[in-house]
């Protein structure tokens, strides 16, 4: 019974342990509170700020025209079809020959993002020193089949080095003026130490999940100490 006891308290304080999902940066929320202006995407912060674009300049949030009144860009859903664009609020335009998305403490699983327009595309990884990982791609994409003037076809590109290696910035490369870039998927961000003073929900979920491995050792020992 004890043992029993035991293994359930373990259990049940390996269930409370809260667990950490990915980002996903979708920029539908900035584009529809900025409609009619396309906003520089390195003066805003995404996911309470683990996420930043950078490079002045480079890419800028905008508004699909099909999807928000008053949107100024030319794009929306999945299909050549004018109907299926109202999820797709809100993309990157890339302005320059690439746009640099910045996690400061890092992130170890897979990233992904979506593209659409004319051209090639391509991402690099980069460490904790902004060199160079690897280089992933390129993929294609074009316009066929949309309605005139407009962007509605979308590939993905992804990567994924898993648990061993810490990326810190990827590269988006592609065509200046030609493209789209959304839903930007980071898997397994690294927490910070502490935030105000307060340690970070990943950091107190190592602790709880020290403490429950601690006192499930002490039990153990505390039996097979009574048996002697």
């Amino acid at each position: 019974m004890n043992i029993t006891r035991t293994a359930l308290s373990c259990l049940l304080l390996a269930a409370a342990l809260p667990s950490f999902a990915g980002v996903i940066v979708n920029f539908d929320s900035e584009a529809a509170a900025n409609p009619t202006s396309m906003i520089d995407a390195s003066t805003l912060t995404y996911d309470g700020g683990a996420v930043q674009i950078l490079g002045s300049g480079a890419a800028f949030v905008t508004a699909s025209s099909t999807a928000v009144s008053g949107g100024l860009g030319n794009f929306y859903g999945s299909v050549a079809s004018s109907s299926d664009h109202t999820s797709n609020k809100g993309a990157l335009a890339l302005e320059a020959s690439s746009f640099r998305a910045y996690v400061a403490t890092g992130f170890n699983g897979p990233f992904s993002v979506d593209f659409a327009g004319e051209g090639n595309a391509h991402l690099v990884a980069l460490d904790k020193n902004m060199n160079v990982i690897a280089t992933f791609g390129a993929a294609s994409e074009n316009n066929n089949g949309c309605d005139t003037g407009f962007a509605c076809n979308w590939s993905t590109l992804s990567f994924d080095f898993g648990a061993g290696v810490d990326v810190y910035a990827v590269d988006v490369v592609g065509a200046s003026g030609l493209q789209w870039f959304d839903n930007l998927s980071f898997d397994n961000i690294n927490a910070s130490t502490t935030t105000n003073g307060l340690p970070e929900p990943s950091t107190a979920a190592l602790g709880l999940a020290a403490l429950a491995a601690l006192y499930c050792a002490r039990q153990r020992n505390s039996r097979t100490s009574g048996r002697v």
